[in-house]
This record gives structure tokens, sequence and C-alpha cells, in this order.
């Protein structure tokens, strides 16, 4: 897996995610931050992942303050959002969430019919996520989406070594 998305969470030791920023980029993975910029750069992230809330917030004048290798991803739900990841120049985009999804219980989905027409108005790479599993590599290609994004998907050993070959 050559992305992999950490969340700082209050009470999560720095150590931790220090040690899992070294696994992954040993393995030859870059590594984004769910948390602020000025986290990211203290832990020396290769980029930055905004969840709904802090792309509404963030500011787009810090993109050009940033070096060109450090990546913005952010997640988004309709048209409105990614216009937003658009304005501010958004590297990544996961559109979400395109199946039912057991860490959002009750969240409205998109489908594959509404994930293709916001994959094919943005203008990065977008990602399926949302319920996903290696299954769902194909269906998200076909509907104009560069890949899968998944938050527990990957930690089944079964799916490890799949996404591994």
């Amino acid at each position: 897996v050559p992305l992999v998305q950490l969340r700082l969470r209050p009470g999560r030791p720095q150590l931790l995610l220090r040690e899992a920023i070294k696994r992954v980029r040993s393995a030859g993975g870059k590594v984004l931050l769910n948390g602020s910029l000025e986290q990211a750069r203290a832990l020396g992230t290769d980029g930055i992942h905004l969840n709904r809330a802090r792309l509404a917030e963030w500011d787009a004048a810090s993109r050009p303050t940033l070096p060109p290798s450090f990546l913005v991803s952010t997640v988004v739900h309709n048209a409105d959002e990614l216009a937003a990841a658009e304005r501010i120049q958004a590297d990544i985009v996961l559109i979400s969430p395109v199946k039912p999804t057991a860490s959002h219980p009750g969240a409205a989905v998109l489908g594959w019919s509404e994930f293709a027409a916001l994959a094919a108005r943005a203008t990065m790479p977008a990602y399926a996520l949302g319920g996903m599993s290696l299954a769902d590599l194909h269906a998200a290609r076909c509907h104009g989406g560069q890949g899968i994004a998944a938050i527990s998907a990957f930690w089944r050993s079964d799916e490890l070594d799949q996404a591994r070959d």
C-alpha cells in the first residue's frame, strides 16, 4: 500500500505515530496525517488529509507555502465539497461513502453512479471510500476512479496479502 493515512487522536503517543511513519517509509510508502498542518509538519509526514471540517476551514493561501512534494488529500461527499477541494488545489480526493460502511453507520450512501459523476468532474485523482474492499477495485476504476481507499478493510491479513500482489 503506497499511501497510508494516520490519524492523530488525543492521547495517542506520538512515538507510536513516528514508528508507524518509519515502517511505512521503509516499505516504500508515503504517510498523510489526518490532523492539523502544524502536527503534520512536526511529525514530518509527506502530507495532510483534510476531513470535512478541515476542508471547510483550510486556507487556500497555505498551498503555495508548502513544498511541491507535500500532498494534500481530502474527503468529499458532494459537488460543493469537490469544488472546495479544487479551490484548495488538493492532490487527491476520496469520494465517500460509496457503499454502506461500518465506520459511519446510517450515512447516506452515494452509490457507484454518483461516485462516477463526481469522479468525472474531479480535476485530481479520485478514490472510492466507504464500504470498500479489494473486490471493489475494478468497479472503482470502471466508474472513473483511480482506485479505492479504506479505513479497516486492509487490516485483515488476506486483504493485505492481496494488496501486496
